[in-house]
C-alpha cells in the first residue's frame, strides 16, 4: 500500500509549478534557440542517507534544439538533510557530436511511499540550477546556467528521468 503525504504533495506541485522548467518553459526555449536535453537513467546505486548518501545513475538521453544529438549519460548525486532534501552532483551527457558537463544544486523530496518499519520512496521529483562545467563538439555553444527537473520511480529498474533547459 502506498501513502502519499498532502504535505510534501504540496510542497512538490508548488516547487514544480514555480520552477523554471514547465511545458511553456521548454516551449519558449525551443523558440528562442535553446536547447532541450532528456535523459532516462536507471538509479545503479541507491542513495540512502546517512549511512549512504551518495548514489549513481546511467542510462540514454537525447539532446533537442540547436543540437540534436543521443547518447549516453552517468549522474553521482548525494542528498543531504531532511525531506525536502538538498541534493547535488553532476552530469555528463556524451552524445555523437559533443560531451557536456554539468554541476547541480536543487532539493528533492518524495511524493509517495511505502509506510513500514523502514518505510521505503515509491516516487520522488527533484528541481535543480545546473551549470555547464565543460562542453565539447556541438555542445561548445552552451555556457552558463540551466534548469533541471527530475522523477524517480522506484519500480524494478529505479527509473529516473530528467529534463535540462539551457538558455
Amino acid at each position: 500500500m502506498r501513502t502519499r503525504n498532502p504535505i510534501l504533495t504540496a510542497t512538490l506541485i508548488l516547487m514544480v509549478v514555480s520552477s523554471p522548467v514547465t511545458a511553456s518553459a521548454l516551449a519558449q526555449s525551443r523558440q528562442a534557440g535553446g536547447e532541450v536535453i532528456a535523459c532516462t537513467l536507471k538509479v545503479t546505486q541507491a542513495a540512502r542517507p546517512p549511512v549512504q548518501p551518495t548514489g549513481k545513475a546511467a542510462g540514454k538521453c537525447a539532446a533537442f534544439g540547436p543540437v540534436n544529438d543521443v547518447g549516453t549519460s552517468t549522474s553521482t548525486f548525494t542528498l543531504v538533510g531532511n525531506p525536502p532534501k538538498s541534493v547535488h552532483g553532476t552530469n555528463t551527457l556524451t552524445g555523437k557530436t559533443g560531451t557536456i558537463t554539468g554541476s547541480f544544486q536543487g532539493l528533492t523530496a518524495p511524493v509517495s511511499f511505502k509506510p513500514g518499519p523502514t518505510p521505503t520512496v515509491v516516487e520522488a521529483v527533484a528541481i535543480a540550477k545546473w551549470r555547464v562545467v565543460t562542453a565539447t563538439g556541438s555542445f561548445a555553444q552552451f555556457k552558463g546556467k540551466a534548469a533541471i527537473n527530475a522523477a524517480y520511480q522506484n519500480n524494478a529498474t529505479r527509473t529516473l528521468k530528467v529534463s535540462i533547459l539551457l538558455p
